[in-house]
């Protein structure tokens, strides 16, 4: 039977392990996929590192989660500028729309496919539906236009 010395030691050890060995690690994987991301421009890497921290404190995904929006989205094809307003608009719809992490990477995924192919079908709307969004209403409020005007052009397939 173990002492209750030895219980303390490991104790101590698990929680050393918990707080801190674990956590630096993590870090230092992120910080690795950031370096790797943007393929050795550290100042870029830590640029965007900073901003998803920030980022990650007052939102649903986490600097996990927001990490992975910046990898995954800069993957699909978009500037950092782009990701920066891509995770903010997805920010915005989880909180409007109480997204748990699965929903948003979900609703995520889809946003980013109609983004690299530089288009929105029906199928997309009616799914973004499921996820709370009118595609009309937010194109809209982006752009300025009308409702019905960018629902008109979304069923000729023409939204120039």
């Amino acid at each position: 039977m173990l002492s209750a010395g030895a219980l303390g030691i490991a104790g101590v050890g698990y929680t050393a392990n918990k707080l801190f060995i674990g956590a630096a690690a993590q870090r230092e994987q992120q910080i690795i996929a950031m370096n790797s991301l943007y393929h050795g421009d550290k100042a870029r890497a830590q640029a965007m590192m900073a901003w998803a921290k920030q980022n990650a404190k007052r939102n649903h995904l986490g600097l996990g989660g927001v990490l992975q929006e910046i990898r995954t989205s800069t993957a699909f094809g978009m500037t950092d500028a782009q990701v920066k307003q891509f995770i903010t608009m997805l920010q915005n719809q989880g909180a409007m729309h109480g997204w748990d992490l699965p929903t948003a990477q979900g609703a995520s995924l889809q946003f980013k496919q109609m983004f690299a192919r530089q288009q929105i079908t029906a199928a997309d709307a009616n799914l973004l539906t499921g996820y709370g969004i009118n595609v009309y209403k937010v194109l809209a409020d982006a752009t300025g236009e009308d409702e019905k005007k960018i629902r008109k052009l979304g069923e000729k397939a023409n939204w120039a």
